[in-house]
């Protein structure tokens, strides 16, 4: 199995998605944090992408990204001078799921998870989520159906891996 250290997601929703994207052991961390710990450590010369969520409270290491490029579910920013990315899902990596479900005509019931939000989001809290079958099964629909954000972000990792 090809690890990814320079793959940083920040929770397991997070890093169930980079797993979707076909990158199967990237350097989880506990919370956006500890991304930009691990970033902030890299050499300079390294390719990092990080992936968050849009937290209220930003670490302040994020100040040193500019926004790259803007879709409904993600901001792409890039570090001012290092080779450093951060794909920041809006508001929530939970809530971009639940919403390519809708516009991509998906019924997450089909995938033994909940059409409603808030029960949506319990079941993806739990920590087990990044090997759960049935979350995996949803999150490859989502990517055979090719909705702009997700090819847009598959496009910036694979320059770099």
């Amino acid at each position: 199995m090809i690890r990814y250290p320079y793959l940083i997601p920040e929770c397991n929703v997070d890093t169930a998605f980079v797993e979707m994207l076909g990158y199967d052991s990237p350097n989880h961390a506990p919370n956006i944090q500890q991304v930009c710990i691990a970033l902030d450590n890299s050499k300079a010369n390294t390719v990092c992408i990080g992936f968050i969520d849009d937290d209220k409270k930003k670490p302040a290491y994020i100040s040193n990204f500019t926004l790259m490029e803007r879709s409904d579910n993600f901001h792409i920013l890039k570090h001012k001078t290092k080779k450093q990315f951060l794909v920041v899902a809006i508001p929530a990596m939970d809530k971009v799921i639940y919403r390519l479900c809708q516009d991509l005509n998906i019924d997450p019931s089909r995938y033994g998870f909940p059409n409603d939000f808030q029960a949506f989001l319990s079941k993806t809290k739990k920590q087990a989520i990044r090997n759960d079958k049935s979350f995996k099964n949803l999150l490859n629909t989502i990517k055979q159906k090719k909705h702009p954000d997700i090819e847009i972000i598959k496009s910036l990792v694979s320059k770099y891996y």
